[in-house]
């Protein structure tokens, strides 16, 4: 669907399908990329929606969540 619109980003966390739709030429973005365009945009406080999502089960491990926050 992706090429036949001719999207030029698809959101997707799901790691076999990141790879797949990588080789397939598509630029791919996660959740917590998105939520970082957002946040550089001031559209959103990053910390705040992170901890909602990780209070939710989103799983992300300490470490990188340490290592994104550097990348605000």
């Amino acid at each position: 669907l992706a090429t036949e619109v001719k999207a030029h980003l698809i959101l997707m966390d799901d790691a076999d399908g990141r790879k797949t739709a990588q080789s397939m030429g598509l630029r791919v973005t996660g959740t917590v990329g998105l939520l970082l365009r957002a946040a550089k945009d001031g559209k959103l406080d990053f910390r705040e929606a992170m901890d909602q999502l990780l209070a939710q089960g989103f799983r992300l491990s300490e470490r990188d969540y340490r290592e994104i926050l550097k990348l605000l």
